[in-house]
């Protein structure tokens, strides 16, 4: 039986963090009594006074010290039973058995004390709640306090490269946590889940790459990061799920922290097409038509399912169409089409480009301008519509002559 309770107490010692005892000292050896609250909805209170050793520093880096309470409790677990602290003059502190380390009707729980508020000669006010069912609470002189130099797991942090992040953009996520403390302390970092990963069968974001889940040891000092990248699938204001950590304090108890949550909002991508006009710097005649090419390409990173290209001519410009209309196409791809342009005066000729997408978006677009001009008389025709005149001329006169 002593091997089998040694064996036990080996594993438990490996099984915590490391940490080196400075002081500790329960309120029993104090000569203190339990403080009992017997009755439904009450509390009692009463003091615990005690000295600090004053050849401790406190203000030693990586020092922790701690009070450890312990309460027992009837007939049943409620969410607002448990107890209050609070030492000299610093802030109350309240816990309740639903957070604490219990093992059936015993519990624990470890309150790291101001070190501001302690000195040489202390007062602990400590007050046992009861509920309408928890009707008994009894904080036990079992009850202690110490000084360690342990790990200290804090600055446990989510953040996002991007908190305005189109749909479909990736981003990266970063997780970072420092272990304060002077003692190396092994943790396991998740990076969670969230409750519903799926709204009406739509994924909100897809993990792409980058680690889920470590577990390590992180030296005093340091600090640990793990990154990940996710792509959202939708339109809207996201909450990110927190990250969670989890170690076992110096007692043997499993501890749980968590990050915050990062909030990002998702716009809809911006969808890009570029145009371009043949017969482009060409000088054409006014009132005679012309065929012009117009090449639509998609431009950007997303497919456009429907659009449609708005063409404003300048007035003197007559065109055959003026929308185009845009269907399934595709990053990369292009669509042509074919218009007819007709000058009905001479000078260039504007034609504005604006497009609308089907998600109400609007751009603007590289339009073109067409030159026309009047057409001239070539000298050649001049000349022999001169000698024909002449001709004429010289026929009639030797023709009434005779």
């Amino acid at each position: 039986m002593k091997r089998l309770c040694l064996l036990l107490a080996i594993a438990l010692f490996f099984s915590t963090a490391s940490a080196e005892t400075v002081f500790e000292r329960s309120f029993q050896e104090m000569g203190f009594e339990s403080i009992e609250s017997d009755g439904a909805s009450i509390e009692n209170c009463a003091y615990w006074n005690f000295l600090y050793p004053n050849n401790i520093d406190l203000t030693k880096e990586g020092l922790y010290p701690l009070f450890s309470i312990n309460i027992s409790f009837s007939p049943l677990q409620s969410d607002t039973a448990g107890a209050s602290i609070k030492l000299n003059q610093g802030e109350e502190n309240k816990v309740y058995i639903r957070d604490m380390h219990c093992e059936e009707d015993n519990c624990w729980q470890r309150i790291l004390l101001d070190k501001s508020q302690i000195l040489e000669e202390n007062t602990l006010r400590i007050c046992g709640i009861t509920s309408n069912t928890t009707t008994n609470i009894v904080v036990n002189n079992t009850s202690f306090i110490g000084a360690y130099l342990q790990p200290y797991f804090e600055g446990f942090e989510k953040t996002v490269s991007q908190k305005n992040p189109e749909q479909g953009e990736e981003i990266e996520i970063s997780i970072k946590i420092k272990n304060s403390g002077s003692e190396a302390g092994e943790i396991t970092i998740k990076r969670m889940r969230p409750l519903f990963e799926e709204i009406k069968d739509i994924v909100i974001f897809d993990v792409l790459k980058g680690d889920g889940e470590w577990t390590g040891t992180i030296g005093a000092g340091e600090t640990k990061e793990i990154n990940y990248s996710i792509r959202p699938n939708i339109v809207s204001r996201i909450t990110l799920p927190a990250a969670s950590a989890s170690y076992k304090n110096i007692f043997g108890e499993k501890e749980e922290l968590k990050s915050n949550y990062p909030l990002i909002w998702v716009s809809a991508p911006k969808k890009e097409l570029t145009t371009s006009f043949g017969k482009e710097g060409e000088i054409f005649n006014v009132g005679a038509s012309t065929q012009i090419e117009i090449k639509v390409i998609n431009s950007g990173n997303w497919s456009v399912e429907q659009a449609e290209i708005k063409l404003n001519p300048e007035t003197g410009l007559e065109i055959s169409e003026n929308r185009l209309y845009i269907t399934d196409l595709g990053p990369g791809e292009s669509s042509t089409y074919t218009i007819t342009a007709r000058g009905n005066s001479k000078g260039d000729h504007k034609i504005g480009c604006e497009i609308s997408f089907m998600d109400g978006n609007t751009a603007v677009c590289d339009g073109t301008s067409i030159a026309f001009e009047e057409q001239e008389i070539e000298p050649l025709i001049f000349a022999a519509g001169f000698f024909l005149l002449v001709g004429a001329g010289i026929y009639l006169f030797i023709h009434f002559k005779g």
